[in-house]
């Protein structure tokens, strides 16, 4: 009895979703169990016509995809099948689909070991996969074929050798880069004396080349940014030019150019860059949704979660119409990328480039938002073997730093505090064994251009595993306490921030940036949480911190829609000690990240639709300096200061001063209000 029960459940389950896959799996359980011939038929005819209505939806799709399951299907044919199959949301367990990307993946994996092989050993290894994927017939292939035809055989390594030597006269007497680049590129794969007078001169026509190419290529790109024929609102357009610079600075470094050599191509490299990471927007949003945990599924909760697609998530609500039937409502939400759950690995892979952001002289916050227990500390700091964003950030900032020492000396400083009921913890500095409250005041620092927390300690670390020993010794610090819905709920915010300088040997260039890594504390209802008297006290400041990071968001997106610079307001960074401390990483040039975390159980419904339609309002920033760049300066701090300098021009009336604003906590019945005199204030010390 209790197996049919359960198998009733998943029947019932599967009759709401009305997929195939499901319909399958819960038939297939009925029988198992020996359920009733009536309830079975209401299976088989569910299951019936979900397959009608997928062989409808997916007819066209599944023909495509099987039309290009061939090897010898090129890239191009198999990529707009895969595309495809991903609008039109076909299952992943579909044959035809695992197979196109299975296929997909192998070509793609093909055709990257095909250009960066070095090797004989690599060259053999990158000839086989591509030959399996039908690559054999690329350009691509046939020039990784005669390398290693070329150096696969010891016993013909002086016709090699000579043949080399040839090609490097040849390439010499022309004196193009490309020819160099490849002749070159054959020597080296024979491993020949790198003292050969024939390659050193070869060498040195290379370099005399790329800064003549270099110099083609900066002028390319800042005419192309300044007449408009490189579009600087069009991603594409802007990763193509990136892409191209980056290549450039490669070569560059391995015929060892010297920094003044490469100082323009550097500055523009940097510009794009940041016009890129503008273009993804001044605050980017991923989604992940954790799976269900033991206790959901022991006490009954289904997910109400589904990916739809990369990019997509979709929460299904179950309601009740007005003729008393039960109806599913579907609620998309669009982000740059969602997980479900995903691994750590891909969760970080769109992370690295804002590092290179704050290495460049940018700073950058990367912040995990979410209700409590939903897996925002998960993911801003994992488990050791299965590490997150904060530990994986540090890695990469160090890798970063190790490919640039010959020309950049870096020196890093770090720190840690949480913000506990309203007041600043310092955690590297203890007091009684205890970590230390520090000062209240947080300013803005002229000298050094950044905010300022008084009393804060910073320390100088010079490897990762320094900056991971002080990241531990700030999470085993921070305040956890045991709740309803989270056995170990974080009751405080911890922000840990990594300060870079780069000065450039050279040229004596300083660069100053930093990355700011929050794991904020979690939302919560009190009704639901059941905290203590003291957890609810630190609920409330929670929530009341949380509120004002909404409030500065909501700020900058419509200061956003508005171009009019007098009729912008004041964001509101003063209201909390939290957003005053993120004031100069969120909004202008600085770059974010933020991280939805979501809970997929149907009973923590309200609150994953809280905290995604809060995300969705931030999906919607997108950095005004984007669409300026080549009218000047990206760093020009007068061109930046206008807006500000015309609303101080502008005579405010008393009216715009004597706003009121209201903040209500349902479950505490606490209300808090700012007066006129204190927002007028507050405008004033802005600005």
């Amino acid at each position: 009895r209790k197996e049919q029960a359960v198998a009733r459940q998943a029947a019932e389950k599967a009759l709401t979703v009305a997929t195939s896959e499901a319909l399958q799996a819960a038939l297939r359980q009925a029988k198992a169990v020996g359920l009733p011939g009536e309830e079975l038929e209401a299976l088989e005819e569910a299951l019936r016509q979900a397959l009608a209505d997928e062989a409808e939806r997916f007819g066209a799709v599944r023909a495509q995809l099987a039309e290009v399951l061939e090897p010898s299907t090129s890239l191009q044919r198999l990529e707009e099948a895969v595309v495809a199959a991903e609008r039109a949301q076909l299952p992943s367990s579909d044959p035809h689909y695992q197979q196109a990307r299975e296929l997909l993946t192998q070509k793609r994996e093909a055709l990257r070991m095909l250009k960066s092989a070095l090797n004989a050993q690599e060259l053999k290894a990158a000839l086989e996969l591509s030959r399996q994927a039908g690559l054999a017939g690329s350009p691509e292939y046939a020039e990784a074929k005669t390398a290693y035809d070329r150096a696969k055989d010891a016993a013909k390594r002086t016709q090699h050798l000579e043949q080399t030597r040839r090609d490097l006269e040849e390439a010499v007497r022309l004196g193009k880069k490309e020819p160099l680049e490849s002749a070159i590129r054959q020597a080296r794969l024979l491993n020949m004396d790198g003292s050969e007078w024939l390659l050193k001169q070869a060498m040195a026509k290379l370099r005399e080349a790329m800064v003549e190419h270099i110099q083609r290529l900066v002028k390319k790109v800042s005419l192309g940014l300044k007449e408009g024929t490189l579009d600087k609102k069009r991603l594409d357009d802007m990763e193509e030019a990136k892409e191209e610079l980056v290549s450039a600075r490669k070569v560059a470094k391995d015929v060892e150019l010297s920094e003044a050599d490469l100082e323009d191509l550097e500055k523009l490299r940097k510009k794009i860059h940041n016009i890129v990471e503008d273009l993804k927007g001044s605050i980017r949003v991923f989604c992940r949704v954790r799976p269900l945990s033991s206790k959901e599924r022991g006490q009954g909760d289904s997910s109400v979660a589904r990916q739809a697609d990369p990019m997509t998530l979709e929460i299904q609500e179950k309601k009740q119409a007005v003729d008393g039937k039960k109806k599913v409502e579907k609620h998309m939400f669009h982000f740059d990328a969602v997980f479900a759950p995903g691994t750590q690995e891909a969760v970080f892979a769109d992370c690295k480039e804002l590092v290179q952001s704050a290495l460049d002289g940018y700073n950058v916050t990367i912040f995990a938002y979410g209700q409590t227990g939903a897996g925002k500390t998960y993911t801003m700091t994992g488990e050791p073997g299965d590490e997150g964003i904060a530990p994986s950030t540090i890695d990469e900032i160090y890798r970063v730093m190790e490919v640039n020492k010959s020309r950049i000396d870096y020196t890093v400083h770090a720190s840690i505090t949480e913000l506990y009921c309203n007041n600043f913890v310092d955690l590297l500095r203890k007091s009684s064994g205890k970590p230390q409250e520090v000062g209240v005041d947080i300013r803005w620092d002229k000298d050094a251009g950044e905010v300022v927390v008084e009393g804060l300690s910073e320390q100088l670390v010079s490897s990762p595993k320094e900056l991971r020993a002080l990241l531990a010794k700030g999470q085993d610090a921070r305040r956890v306490a045991q709740t309803q819905m989270n056995h170990e709920s974080s009751r405080s915010h911890l922000i840990m921030t990594i300060k870079v300088t780069a000065e450039n040997k050279d040229t004596g260039e300083c660069l100053r940036g930093k990355v700011v890594l929050v794991d904020l504390a979690g939302s919560e209802r009190i009704k639901k949480s059941k905290p203590t008297p003291e957890q609810q006290a630190e609920a409330i400041e929670i929530n009341k911190s949380l509120t004002a990071l909404v409030d500065v968001i909501e700020a900058l997106v419509q200061n956003q829609k508005e171009r009019n610079a007098s009729k912008q307001k004041i964001v509101p960074y003063r209201n909390h000690k939290l957003t005053q401390l993120l004031q100069d990483t969120l909004g202008g040039t600085a770059k974010a990240l933020m991280f939805v975390n979501c809970s997929p159980a149907d009973s923590n419904l309200a609150e994953t639709l809280s905290a995604l339609r809060y995300a969705a309002r931030a999906k919607t920033i997108t950095n005004a300096k984007a669409a300026d760049y080549g009218q000047g300066d990206p760093d020009d701090t007068l061109a930046r200061s206008r807006p500000l300098m015309a609303r101080l021009r502008t005579t405010r009336s008393n009216e715009d001063l004597s706003r009121f604003k209201t903040f209500h906590e349902d479950d505490t019945g606490i209300r808090r209000s700012a007066s006129a005199e204190t927002i007028g204030t507050t405008a004033s010390s802005d600005s």
